[in-house]
Order: C-alpha cells, then sequence, then structure tokens
C-alpha cells in the first residue's frame, strides 16, 4: 500500500512544526526564556501537544489503514471461500470512490469499463484451465501500464478482476478515448493469446458506464450489465443505456415461471466483515434475475410481482437449493467454507412446513445446518410478533 502524495506532504510538514515547537519548548527551558513568563510557556506547551498527537495519530491511521487493507485483500473471499489473486473487489471499490471525492471539483468524463477476453462461462474457468489464467494473470500486468499505452497519467486508472470480469474506472477520457483503450486492450489481448493460449476462444466483450453522481455499486452493475447485452448481439464495445433495464410486467407470469426452469436466477454472495476480529464470518446470498429478454434485473423489479402471482414460494427454495450446491461443492472441493444467511419471503414462515423442507433441502446437499442462517427481516417480525417469536423458537430447535 503506497501513501498518497498529499498524506506525505502533510505528515512532513506537520513532523518538522512539531519538531520546530519542540526544540523551542527545550531550548526554552534550558536559557530560562520562560521565567517570568508563564503563559507564553503554557502556550508553547499546548502547541507541542497538538502537533505530536498530530503526528501520532497520522502514523497510527496509516498503520491501521495498511493492516486492514492487506486482510481485506487476503480475506476477499467472493465465492464462499474460493481465494483468487485478483478478487480485489473492495480495495478496487474504496479507491474508485477516493477518485470521485479528489475529482469531483473537475468537470471531466468518468467511465466504468467491465470486460471480458471471451464469454462469461469461459472467462469464469479461471481454476479449471492454466491457460485462462495465464491470459488473465497477463492481461492485469497490463493494466496497470495501460495509463503508458494511452498517453494518460496512471492516477486516472484504478482496475479490478471479480468473477471472471475485468473492472476498469478511467478519469478524464471522452468516449472516443474509452473506445480507443478498448481496442488497444483488444489488440493486446489477441496478440498475447495467439502466441500463448491457442487452446482458448478470445473474443473479448465490453460494457461501457459514463458515471455521474451512482454510487460505485450502480456504475459496476450498469457496465456489466452492458458487457452482457454486448455479449448477447456480438458486439465489441456497447455504451450502457436506460432502456437496458426494463421492468417485468405482472402479465409476464410465463416468462418468470419459464426463467425458473432455464435457471436465469443467479445468486451471488455479499461478505460480512467482523470489525473486531478484522475477519469475514460470513455472506449473504443475494438473487438477481439475468433475463435472456430485459437484462439484469435486481430483486425490486421482480420480487413484488412474484409474490403476487404465487412463484415467490418457488423462488425462495431456488435460491436455498442454489445456496447449498455452492456449498456443497466448496466443501468436496476441500475450500474454506463460511456461513450463508438466506432471505426469506414473510409467505414462508406462514407455511406450516417451512422449515421442514428447509431441513429436507440441507439433508439432500449434506450442509450442516451452521452453514445456513435463516434471515428473518425487519418486516417479518414486525408483521407479526408471535410469529416471530414461534419462528426463533423453532430455529434453535432445528439447530
Amino acid at each position: 500500500m503506497k501513501i498518497s502524495r498529499k498524506r506525505l506532504i502533510n505528515f512532513i510538514i506537520n513532523s518538522g512544526l512539531f519538531i520546530i515547537a519542540f526544540v523551542m519548548l527545550i531550548v526554552g527551558l534550558a536559557l530560562d526564556w520562560f521565567i517570568g513568563h508563564s503563559i507564553l510557556l503554557i502556550v508553547v506547551v499546548v502547541v507541542v501537544d497538538f502537533w505530536a498527537t498530530f503526528v501520532i495519530t497520522s502514523v497510527f491511521r496509516y498503520c491501521n489503514d495498511f493492516t486492514l487493507l492487506r486482510i481485506l485483500q487476503s480475506e476477499n473471499e467472493y465465492h464462499l471461500g474460493a481465494r483468487s489473486d485478483f478478487n480485489n473487489l473492495y480495495s478496487f471499490m474504496r479507491r474508485v470512490e477516493r477518485k470521485h471525492k479528489i475529482f469531483r471539483s473537475k468537470r471531466k468524463e468518468k467511465h466504468m469499463i467491465a470486460f471480458t477476453f471471451s464469454n462469461l462461462p469461459i472467462s469464469r474457468n479461471i481454476n479449471r484451465n492454466r491457460e485462462i489464467q495465464t491470459l488473465n494473470s497477463y492481461i492485469a500486468s497490463f493494466l496497470n501500464s495501460l495509463h503508458q499505452n494511452v498517453n494518460s497519467l496512471k492516477k486516472h486508472f484504478v482496475h479490478a478482476f471479480s468473477r471472471g470480469t475485468f473492472l476498469v474506472f478511467a478519469y478524464g477520457q471522452t468516449n472516443q478515448k474509452i473506445q480507443e483503450i478498448c481496442e488497444i486492450i483488444s489488440k493486446e489481448i489477441y496478440r498475447f493469446s495467439e502466441e500463448n493460449c491457442r487452446h482458448i476462444w478470445v473474443q473479448p466483450f465490453f460494457g461501457i458506464f459514463v458515471a455521474k453522481k451512482e454510487t460505485v455499486t450502480d456504475q459496476i452493475e450498469n457496465a456489466m450489465l452492458a458487457r452482457d447485452i454486448s455479449e448477447r448481439n456480438f458486439e465489441s464495445v456497447t455504451f450502457y443505456q436506460e432502456n437496458f433495464r426494463k421492468v417485468v410486467s405482472a402479465s409476464d407470469i410465463e416468462e418468470m415461471t419459464q426463467a425458473l426452469a432455464d435457471k436465469e436466477f443467479v445468486v451471488y454472495y455479499q461478505p460480512k466483515f467482523h470489525l473486531n476480529s478484522r475477519s469475514f464470518i460470513s455472506s449473504e446470498a443475494l438473487i438477481r434475475w439475468n433475463s435472456a429478454k430485459y437484462g439484469l434485473l435486481s430483486p425490486k423489479t421482480f420480487l413484488n410481482k412474484a409474490e403476487v402471482v404465487g412463484l415467490i414460494h418457488d423462488i425462495d427454495i431456488y435460491v436455498l437449493r442454489q445456496v447449498c450446491a455452492d456449498l456443497n461443492e466448496l466443501i468436496r472441493r476441500g475450500k474454506r467454507v463460511l456461513p450463508v444467511s438466506v432471505n426469506f419471503s414473510l409467505h414462508e414462515f406462514y407455511s406450516a412446513n417451512f422449515l421442514d423442507v428447509v431441513m429436507d433441502i440441507l439433508r439432500e446437499y449434506k450442509i450442516p445446518v451452521n452453514l445456513i442462517q435463516i434471515e428473518i427481516t425487519e418486516a417479518t417480525s414486525q408483521a407479526n410478533q408471535f410469529l416471530s417469536i414461534s419462528i426463533i423458537k423453532k430455529l434453535k430447535d432445528k439447530g
């Protein structure tokens, strides 16, 4: 972790002021400058204490940030324990947020780019194909020197890799320049793969989102959606458009039913970090609908409609089965496994055999009960206090 130039300059200036004040205090005491000037002595002592506190706090903050970042980078496991040297999404988001604060007063364009060297099933195969891992490693190293290839500053770029997708945040580049950057990356991927990775299919797909006041999470999600559209239409570069996120109408019951059958609903895992122990202790299962027709949809666009049309139970069980299948695969491979919390609809807790269904699925996938955390939302507890107490009692009885 490199200390920023601004922080370093501030530290040097304040350290110098502390040294000057401290020397003045020592010399003054030795030469009796403060005899008869008690107020001046108090002022000098206060100034020395102030600068000493500032310098000590600066050193402590830097050491703490450095330690925390190393822990986050080493334990940033987005696939429930499946480690990867590229999985630095937390660090990426933190650095992008910092860039937004630094450049917020400058009215220049900001872009979020998401790209893969091939389609997602191939790109995500990093743990099973050495050539894919080699290519991804080279792309990561190439992105480190990307600013040199586009005649820009290194501080204007931040990059990361997560779940088979590369992410690049670019500041101060026009749309045309961003397209040129995508072409440069594509040419380099083709060149390296032809020389070193001839057994994998290479076709880069880029998704670009022009950032304004959106959160970093929304920027990433929109860029990845544009990348998915790019792959679907077999286009090299696609800029995000608002019409990519079409809302599913209530009359599309057949589409949602077919989506369940085609496994279009995907589960992502959001890690939970414990500040006191400074480690990841569990994760939360989050569902998205990767619709072939509408693109990637967030839960708020379809869960309420699923409740209305009576498909919410099927979706809840689908998520639980997917989580259990993922945990079973990790246990089989001997990977580190963290507990997963699963949210269920309020309707499930009114079902008499809900917990029995859950236990049957756990037994089917041979998942220990301590690895599944059933989350009772605030809406559930407020809806019926007696129901909440009953649910908690049954959960304790089941372990």
